[in-house]
C-alpha cells in the first residue's frame, strides 16, 4: 500500500468517525480488550463532546455515513 493510499483510507475515516480498524487475525481476548477500550473512548467522547483531539476540535455529534 502506498502511503498516499494509507492517507486517503485515514481521512475518509476520520469522516465516517471510524475509531478502529482492523484486517486478519486476532485472539478472543485481544478482541475483548479491545471491545473494552473502545467503549470507554466512546464513554469518554460522548461525556467529553468539545474536548480537542489530537489538536482539532472534536465536533458534539460525529457524523455516520
Amino acid at each position: 500500500m502506498l502511503a498516499s493510499d494509507h492517507h486517503r483510507i485515514k481521512l475518509e475515516s476520520n469522516q465516517q468517525g471510524i475509531i478502529f480498524s482492523f484486517n486478519g487475525f486476532i485472539s478472543e481476548g485481544i478482541l475483548f480488550a479491545l471491545g473494552d477500550a473502545l467503549k470507554k473512548k466512546m464513554s469518554q467522547d460522548e461525556t467529553n463532546p468539545g474536548r480537542e483531539v489530537h489538536g482539532q476540535e472534536m465536533a458534539a455529534s460525529h457524523p455516520r455515513g
